[in-house]
């Protein structure tokens, strides 16, 4: 098995972002192997012509990402220093030291079990994949040095590789390049029926020879989209149909065009789109880059942008924002906003995560950061509310700290230090967690509000909207008294 691990605040992530920053400004992206997306290698492979006798081939590395070894990696970074060194303020020694403690230092935990892993770049860092290009682009020019043969083209895409070489010579070919490393291992698939898949398009071989695509949708896909009946904003929908078609198109030689397009009526159907509506914006005859504004589809026209001519800046900022999306009444509030210079993106409250189980080992309480949390009196009724993007376990150090030096740092210190109370702190509770800090600090105005028997000071909650405090005091009123009613 092979565990999906996610560094996004691990101890070395912001080092391992900042080391992999600089190797991306190091990366030549234009070099002959290099491809960033499916759009561009269409535009590089439709209408070329193969020599004659020549097949198609894709191999792909067997489990890249753990296998790669670091003195391989160390070995490619070094033969390409004398760019590297040109973003990078360190010499060779002490950036292979900072590479080495970031592989050293990759662990995750299972079921309370702390496990490091010993081989392989760092499993979910942002530093993995740069080096894989590095290492890759090596071992492509040295094998083509030493393949007996002229290979045509070759492009990479991550750890997928498509070339061409002469019928009956594969097999050559792949052995010559799991020679590199005996790490480093690659599987081989030779075109079947004049075609090859690669990515999410078909490379199609005419009869006489030239290459062209066509989008391409594996047997195991699911075709589940976005369904028309989902709790979406309208115009969400429209836009991936028109996101969809626009892929289609681009990844698609004009010869296979029409075929892919009602392909993808096909799959939208699937997914209750209505006919019509599909035929509307799949069959017309404008730009396939458009955008939609309230729910209408229109086309983009640079032309129409209202510059000024001071460098083409907009004459009037914008803002973006967001906005829960609710049936009812987000609709109405963006028709408020509709001659403001804010545009709103919508989200959807209930997201797919929450339909998943969490098999990841759940933090602890006091292991826990970005919260809003509550801690008893031991001696009274009275609860403290509070907020810290720290580990909890160091903020209520601190609040222990400060209790015992009479340091009257917040309204919990001088709870205690005017009544000789002492806290609970082994039934401190996490209200919720929240890394952005504003929404974090309403949250906490918030828990305080309606929470009457709290310790705060009033003034904790002067910032609270007098909108929210009306709401808030509807919610308090006990159900059936008057007031509610």
């Amino acid at each position: 098995m092979r565990p999906i691990v996610s560094s996004i605040n691990s101890p070395n992530s912001k080092l391992a972002k900042w080391l992999a920053n600089i190797l991306s400004m190091s990366y030549n992206t234009d070099n002959e192997f290099y491809v960033k997306d499916s759009i561009s290698f269409s535009n590089f492979i439709n209408d070329y012509k193969l020599p004659e006798d020549y097949v198609l081939v894709s191999f792909d590395v067997v489990s890249l990402f753990t296998n790669l070894p670091l003195n391989v990696i160390i070995n490619s970074l070094q033969n390409h220093w004398d760019i590297i060194s040109q973003h990078c303020m360190l010499d060779f020694p002490n950036l292979k030291s900072i590479l080495e403690f970031i592989f050293d230092s990759n662990v995750l935990v299972f079921q309370d079990t702390f496990y490091k892993q010993i081989f392989g770049t760092p499993m979910g860092s942002t530093i993995s994949p740069i080096l894989v290009n590095f290492v890759l682009d090596d071992l492509i020019m040295n094998v083509k040095d030493r393949i007996p043969f002229n290979i045509p083209f070759i492009k990479r895409y991550v750890d997928d590789l498509i070339l061409s070489v002469p019928r009956g010579r594969t097999d050559e070919a792949l052995t010559t390049f799991n020679s590199y490393n005996e790490h480093l291992q690659f599987t081989a698939e030779e075109e079947g029926n004049n075609s090859l898949p690669f990515l999410d398009m078909r490379v199609c071989r005419n009869t006489d020879n030239v290459l062209r695509t066509r989008w391409y949708r594996k047997p195991c896909a699911s075709n589940r989209l976005l369904n028309y009946h989902s709790y979406h904003p309208t115009k969400m929908k429209i836009n991936l149909v028109l996101t969809m078609k626009h892929r289609v198109i681009n990844l698609t030689h004009p010869l296979f065009k029409d075929d892919c397009i009602k392909e993808l009526k096909g799959i939208l159907l699937e997914n209750s789109y209505p006919c019509k509506l599909l035929n509307k914006l799949l069959f017309n005859s404008f730009s396939t880059v458009t955008t939609v504004s309230n729910n209408l589809v229109n086309p983009i026209n640079n032309n129409n942008l209202n510059l000024s001519n001071s460098g083409d800046i907009p004459p009037t900022s914008l803002f973006f924002k967001t906005l829960p999306y609710f049936q009812s009444l987000t609709p109405k509030l963006l028709n408020v906003f509709k001659s403001e210079n804010i545009k709103f993106a919508q989200y959807i409250v209930t997201t797919t995560n929450s339909l998943f189980s969490k098999i990841k080992t759940p933090l602890k309480t006091l292991e826990k950061s970005n919260v809003v949390y509550e801690i008893p009196c031991h001696t009274c009724d009275k609860t403290y509310v509070g907020q810290t993007s720290r580990i909890l376990s160091g903020r209520i150090t601190s609040h222990k700290s400060d209790c015992n030096m009479n340091k009257a740092t917040c309204a919990l210190v001088e709870h205690v230090i005017n009544t000789k109370h002492t806290m609970n702190y082994t039934e401190v509770r996490v209200l919720c967690t929240e890394s952005n800090l504003q929404k974090r600090l309403f949250k906490e105005m918030f828990f305080i509000k309606r929470n009457t028997n709290n310790m705060n000071k009033k003034t904790e909650i002067n910032n609270l909207s007098n909108i929210y405090n009306y709401i808030l005091k509807l919610e308090l009123i006990p159900p059936g008294s008057q007031s509610n009613r």
